[in-house]
């Protein structure tokens, strides 16, 4: 992949992450964004070399806000919202046909399996706690 779409990329990634930050804080004002950072790997083996990430503070375990149904609300919308910014880059600013599934899960070469991960571990803490039950998906429940 050319270094500028690579970098491009990603922003728009951590962009999507940044505006539902930024709306929380408005709304909701518990959280601030502290930092938004890029990195250059280029001994990552995969084809996309940047990565970043958008720091919100104070930082929440997992565990601790489940209690707080505003913070699930946001962060589901946040951990997507990366991916769906970076299709939409791939989409419609380069005009390729790229599916939201190829950053937003755990196939091989998708760009954002952190956020897919966090935010199934999000619905296994939720079933733990409302539902009694680890086999259904998150999307059983919303």
């Amino acid at each position: 992949m050319d270094i500028s779409i690579d970098l491009l990329r990603v922003i728009w990634h951590e962009l999507g992450h940044l505006c539902v930050s930024i709306i929380e804080m408005n709304e909701y004002g518990k959280y601030q964004v502290e930092d938004v950072w890029f990195e250059y790997n280029p001994y990552v083996v995969s084809e996309e070399k940047w990565s970043g990430a958008v720091k919100s503070v104070p930082s929440v375990k997992i565990e601790n806000f489940i209690e707080d149904e505003e913070k699930i609300s946001f962060s589901l919308i946040d951990l997507i919202s990366g991916c769906t910014f970076q299709t939409f880059f791939y989409n419609r600013i380069l005009n390729r046909n790229v599916d939201l599934y190829n950053c937003f899960g755990i196939r091989r070469n998708c760009a954002g399996p952190s956020d897919f991960l966090f935010f199934n571990e999000i619905g296994k803490e939720y079933r733990k706690k409302f539902v009694n039950s680890e086999n259904l998906t998150i999307f059983d429940i919303f």
